[in-house]
């Protein structure tokens, strides 16, 4: 049986391929709260940023697609 944690998210690191509730990735023991758009895993600290690449695509019929991201690795933050 799969349970669902607070956020209703699962991130798993691609590092070491820790998996937990989002929320545990968006702060840390010491510092607490990370800046937002910034993650560290809570079992290697690799940290990271999503970064977009290139632009959004707005069409004429109101679509919007926006641009790829990528992952970024940052220096760990304690």
């Amino acid at each position: 049986m799969i349970t669902i944690p607070d956020s209703m998210m699962l991130l798993k690191c691609g590092k070491c391929g820790h998996e937990a509730d989002f929320e545990d990735f968006c702060h840390t023991p010491i510092t607490g709260e990370l800046p937002r758009g910034t993650h560290q895993c809570p079992a290697c600290k690799r940290a990271w940023r999503m970064e977009s690449t290139g632009k959004g695509i707005h069409y004429p019929s109101g679509l919007y697609i926006p641009p790829t991201r990528k992952s970024v690795t940052i220096p760990t933050i304690l």
